[in-house]
C-alpha cells in the first residue's frame, strides 16, 4: 500500500441501506481492498459469512462522518 489507511479499521460507512465495519486492508494487484462486517448490534453474531470486500477507494466515498467542518480562506486585507 501506498498510504498507510490502518486509520479505516473500524471505521463505519454505508452501502445498500446498510452500515458496514472495515475489519481488515488487503493488498493485492495494485489494488487496496476493505474486508468489512456489517453493523447490528452484537458482533459476536457475525460469522465468517458475513464478511464482504469492498474497493479501498469505494469505502473512502462511503465513510460516515459525525460532521462535517467547512473551511474558508482567510481574507487578510479585510481584517483590521
Amino acid at each position: 500500500m501506498r498510504k498507510d489507511y490502518q486509520f479505516l479499521i473500524g471505521q463505519r460507512f454505508a452501502f445498500g441501506g446498510e452500515i458496514y465495519v472495515v475489519r481488515d486492508l488487503t493488498a493485492a494487484e495494485d489494488s487496496t481492498y476493505v474486508t468489512a462486517n456489517p453493523s447490528a448490534g452484537d458482533e459476536a453474531a457475525h460469522g465468517a459469512a458475513d464478511f464482504e470486500t469492498f474497493s479501498l477507494s469505494d469505502v473512502i466515498q462511503w465513510l460516515l462522518v459525525d460532521e462535517e467542518i467547512e473551511l474558508f480562506n482567510p481574507n487578510y486585507l479585510a481584517a483590521r
